[in-house]
């Protein structure tokens, strides 16, 4: 099931290309060849270059770690990464350096149906943003070649002057307790065919609305989550709303799409926020980022799992920053 309109969709595609700068000739796709050669025979003089700042915080932080068993580094991408855990050369903890701070990344180098659930967890923060990618097929190549990521998640730009005694590494173990599609929860509420936000709004039942920030919320079994879609911006997305209950913080979930990476975020509220006038409470939110064009609700693949066996790892500790 498609969900925009075959023309929004199409010219929300075109204007992703012109912002990219694809095309850029004319009708018969002249020009853009031409382009090309004049940006590598004259480069521009604003290409991004490493300050002096990023190199010398990347040889502190590196030259610290080498030495550790298991250590491994790009130092041309300002990358290092060391192990942390039990299993050896299964989790991994990385620092890499650039001009807008630092991220911070764990990642499991095995298949990714390894019944791990990692999360980042920032004492303090009411909203803690993570980037979760899942890498299929031979994995994403890290440290030069050497270390190979099925699962990652990374916490970006952090400044250099972070409290990094306030960042948390917790690995889970997982269990699956239930999966279903997004075709099925948005049918279960009468959504068929290609709806824009007030079409869905006139049409679905059982849902909640929100006209301010045209989002539409659409209540899945079990009263723990809330599947959204948000028309905010001209863009179509699609969230998991998990709601501050007990039951679920004893389980994790997960968006994605089938047999596709994908690049998505998770957000944890703490404390929870309100939505809807306080109606929803809202612990966690996942969504799914950059929807490969065309992609339809009966991809996208909504997980639950029950998690167990919390084994906490200090972000400071184990990078010695």
């Amino acid at each position: 099931m498609d969900f925009l309109g075959k023309e929004r969709r199409h010219e929300r595609h075109e204007k992703i290309k012109s912002a990219l700068g694809f095309g850029g000739g004319d009708s018969n796709g002249n020009g853009s060849d031409g382009d090309e050669k004049n940006a590598k025979e004259h480069p521009s003089p604003y290409a991004p270059t490493m300050s002096k700042e990023v190199e010398q915080k990347y040889a502190a932080i590196a030259g610290r770690l080498r030495g550790t068993p298991g250590f491994y580094e790009d130092p041309a991408g300002h990358e290092c990464f060391v192990p942390v855990g039990d299993v050896p050369g299964l989790l991994y903890l990385g620092a890499k350096c650039h001009d807008r701070g630092i991220n911070i990344s764990a990642i499991i180098t095995r298949q990714p149906d390894t019944p791990l659930f990692l999360d980042f967890i920032v004492a303090g923060r009411p909203d803690t943003k993570v980037l979760r990618q899942e890498h299929h097929g031979e994995g994403r190549a890290l440290a030069q070649g050497q270390l190979r990521a099925f699962q990652e998640i990374e916490l970006d730009n952090l400044p250099y002057d972070t409290d990094f005694s306030n960042l948390t590494l917790y690995v889970f173990d997982r269990k699956m307790l239930y999966q279903t599609s997004a075709s099925v929860v948005v049918s279960e509420h009468g959504w068929h065919g290609a709806l824009g936000f007030k079409e869905a709004a006139k049409t679905l039942t059982n849902v909640e609305i929100d006209h301010q920030e045209e989002e539409v919320y659409m209540p899945m079994h079990g009263g723990e989550t809330v599947l959204m879609v948000d028309w905010d911006q001209g863009n179509v997305d699609i969230k998991l709303a998990v709601l501050a209950l007990p039951s679920t913080y004893t389980k994790a979930f997960e968006l994605s799409i089938k047999g596709k990476p994908v690049k998505k975020y998770s957000r944890m509220y703490n404390p929870p926020k309100a939505k809807l006038g306080g109606r929803y409470q809202l612990a966690r939110l996942y969504e799914l980022d950059d929807l490969p064009y065309g992609t339809g609700f009966n991809e996208i693949e909504i997980h639950a799992y029950e998690i167990s066996k919390t084994r906490p790892h200090s972000i400071k500790a184990a990078l010695q920053l």
